[in-house]
Formats: C-alpha cells, sequence, structure tokens
C-alpha cells in the first residue's frame, strides 16, 4: 500500500488490488473506487481511524475562570469496513476486520463480525493496558465456523 499526497489536503492510500480510499485530513468521507471489478483479493481493516470525531465549535471556546468545561457533540465517522464488506460485485473475496473490546470479547466480536459482514474478525481484549503499549497479547479469530486463539508476544501472534 502507498499513501502519497494529493489536493484538498487529502491522502490517497493505492490498493495493490484494486481498491482506492480517499481519506481527507479531517476522516469525514471516503470513497472507495475500484480500477478493476472484482479484482480484490482481501481487505484488513486493521483499525478504524476513529469511532467519532468532535463537531467543530463556531468560534474559538474561550476560557472562562469559574465557568463549566464545556461539552462537546460528537459525530460518527464513515464505517469503511462496513462498506466495503457490503460493497456487492466489488467486495473483496475476503474481508478481515479487528475488535479492540473492553468487555464480552467473544460475544462482541461475533456480533461486530455478522454486522459489518466481515468473514473474519480478529478480536483482543484492550482493556486495563492489556494491549497498548504491552509486549504480549491474546488474541482471537472468530470466522463464520468457529475460532482460533493466540496468545504470546506480537511478534509471534503476527507470525501464526
Amino acid at each position: 500500500m502507498r499513501a502519497s499526497r494529493s489536493s484538498h489536503n487529502a491522502f490517497r492510500w493505492s490498493e495493490p488490488q484494486g481498491f482506492q480510499i480517499k481519506i481527507n485530513k479531517l476522516m469525514r468521507r471516503y470513497t472507495p473506487s475500484p480500477r478493476e471489478r472484482g479484482y480484490s483479493v482481501a481487505f484488513i481493516g486493521a483499525a478504524a481511524v476513529a469511532d467519532w470525531r468532535v463537531d467543530a465549535a463556531p468560534q474559538k471556546i474561550k476560557k472562562d475562570k469559574g465557568a463549566p468545561a464545556p461539552s462537546f457533540s460528537l459525530t460518527e465517522n464513515p464505517d469503511i469496513l462496513a462498506t466495503l464488506a457490503a460493497a456487492g460485485t466489488l467486495r473483496p473475496q475476503l474481508v478481515i476486520g479487528f475488535a479492540a473490546e473492553t468487555e464480552n470479547l467473544i460475544v462482541a466480536a461475533r456480533e461486530k463480525r455478522l454486522r459489518k459482514k466481515c468473514d473474519w474478525i480478529v478480536a483482543n481484549d484492550v482493556g486495563g493496558g492489556k494491549v497498548f503499549g504491552a509486549d504480549v497479547n491474546h488474541a482471537y479469530l472468530l470466522t463464520g465456523s468457529g475460532q482460533d486463539e493466540w496468545q504470546g508476544t506480537k511478534d509471534e501472534i503476527a507470525r501464526s
């Protein structure tokens, strides 16, 4: 995969199998544009940029001594994984997603796999600093026919 800067402060991610995803600097929209129909073999949605983004304030929020902290409203970002998994004839042959969960890991990951129409999903329990910044990991691969489990260093799991 290659990244290059294009016009309007957008990044263009070129997938050699045929998909391009343009993500503008605020991650507000995306456009899958296939070069050839049905050519993409696999899509691995390693992680969402963010599920949510903060809505822009109409003007600068100034600090006012003694005033309560400001509140922020959020807008959901587009779901690239679910969109590509439901792309009909443009859908990659294999769609793999990831589930970083803090509770009910297996149940939540199974539900996510079905809801997003992924073939496989890799699940991690990320609560309590178990994954981010840690050298070891405990991951599950959930498919339509069952699940596998791995424990070890992140390098060992990646090579499994």
